[in-house]
């Protein structure tokens, strides 16, 4: 019997169950400190979905130019480029609600000059 190859299988199993292990303390570690941190939590958490929004609206400002190309019938309407930017923030927020999603798009539309349908009114 080979006591080096017997730890190393021993080891092999292990580690996994360890990881999984760690992962799930930090997870309830981070939970807690969440509930503490709440309000702090909720603040990023807004800023981040705010400049993802801002992010995506300037993306689907560039698909309308990319997709008209040089013909100028061919410009998605802002219906079109609204649905760009909830497909673009469904995947990289998928937990948010339809109704928050539009909230935010609305508000960040409101603030950018010449976008939405508010056009050069901006409101901030």
């Amino acid at each position: 019997m080979d006591w080096s190859q017997l730890g190393i299988d021993i080891m092999s199993y292990l580690l996994p169950v360890i990881a999984v292990i760690i992962t799930a303390l930090a997870s309830w570690a981070l939970t807690l400190l969440a509930k503490k941190l709440g309000v702090q939590v909720d603040m990023t958490k807004d800023a981040a979905i705010r400049r993802a929004v801002r992010m995506s609206i300037g993306g689907a400002e560039e698909w309308a130019a990319r997709k008209m190309g040089t013909d100028e019938s061919k410009k998605p309407e802002g219906v079109e480029k609204a649905d760009w930017v909830k497909r673009q923030m469904n995947s990289m927020w998928p937990n948010l609600l339809p109704e928050e999603l539009d909230r935010y798009i609305d508000e960040e539309l409101a603030a950018v000059p010449g976008a939405g349908a508010t056009g050069d009114a901006v409101y901030q």
